[in-house]
């Protein structure tokens, strides 16, 4: 079944999507294939993502953006896998730390792709007005990623996990990241709202994927929004079965109201947000169906 954002534009629009998915899906082959510790299994629905975000955008631009989620998810998975010991991981996050804040050179593949991005967006025009903005959309993820994957024995309330979650989920980086590098002349004067805007689509997203991939996080025993109010429901005297349905009502009336709440400050002539609630809503329907991790290259089309 398609997208229902996809399937609401014209046939002309629709094909348009496709031939710069094709086009962004190639390019990140060609940019990952010398660092293959990056997994091609997200380049699909990431170049599809992308091209529904901004297919109006000149297509170099779209290239330098859509590389920047394959980052964010695999070093999400290097914390979350503990594909490092925890000493090695802390070395490796305070040489990127030093990579920001130091302009340091990288020492391993994934600060060597952090570098290059980095890079790429200091060259932009509005790297300086929101290089603050930036990093601390950067060290809150980490953070955020790194609470999940090192949780206390305590359980963190609905709130306390949404909190650092809405970062962990990576929109607000790759967000600021692509006000850099448009660097369109809209967004300055409109950051406040644009920063609202970011934070309610990922609180939506967060929202959206734990309901996707709550089967998956809760035999692996990770943090996830549906299994926290699960057993919140459940510690409250309810059945496993009636917590559930209590959890999952509870997390699309929050989902359906930061999603209404987004919609009522989106200007779609101010092209920041016009590419903002493109990704937004494009990300939303596609957790409707699918798992955003396991689309292949063969399945875009069809999306």
């Amino acid at each position: 079944m398609a997208n229902s954002v996809i399937k609401n534009h014209s046939d002309d629009i629709r094909a348009e999507i496709y031939r710069v998915t094709s086009e962004l899906l190639e390019h990140l082959y060609q940019y990952y294939r010398p660092f293959p510790e990056f997994d091609s299994v997200r380049f699909p629905a990431t170049a599809l993502t992308t091209a529904t975000e901004g297919y109006f955008l000149p297509v170099s631009l779209l290239k330098k953006m859509v590389v920047i989620p394959v980052w964010i998810f695999t070093i999400d998975d290097v914390i979350d896998r503990k594909l490092l010991s925890d000493e090695e991981l802390d070395e490796c996050l305070e040489r990127y730390e030093w990579i920001i804040t130091r302009d340091q050179d990288a020492s391993d593949v994934y600060g060597c792709v952090l570098k290059d991005l980095y890079d790429q967006l200091k060259e932009r025009p509005l790297f300086f007005a929101l290089r603050g903005v930036w990093e601390e959309a950067y060290f809150r993820m980490i953070r955020g990623m790194l609470l999940e994957a090192r949780p206390n024995d305590r359980l963190p309330s609905y709130d306390e996990y949404l909190e650092h979650g809405a970062f962990s989920i990576g929109v607000p980086l790759y967000v600021v990241s692509t006000w850099i590098l448009a660097s369109h002349e809209e967004t300055m004067p409109n950051l406040d709202v644009l920063k609202e805007m970011m934070m309610l689509s990922a609180k939506s997203i967060r929202l959206a994927n734990d309901m996707r991939t709550y089967e998956k996080e809760k035999k692996e025993g990770n943090l996830n929004a549906l299994v926290i109010m699960e057993k919140k429901y459940e510690s409250e005297g309810n059945t496993p079965d009636v917590a559930k349905g209590l959890a999952l009502a509870f997390l699309r009336e929050e989902l359906e109201r930061y999603r209404a709440q987004f919609l009522e400050l989106v200007d779609d002539s101010v092209l920041p947000m016009r590419m903002l609630s493109n990704v937004t809503l494009f990300s939303l329907s596609f957790y409707d169906e699918h798992d955003f991790h396991t689309v292949d290259a063969g399945e875009i089309h069809h999306v």
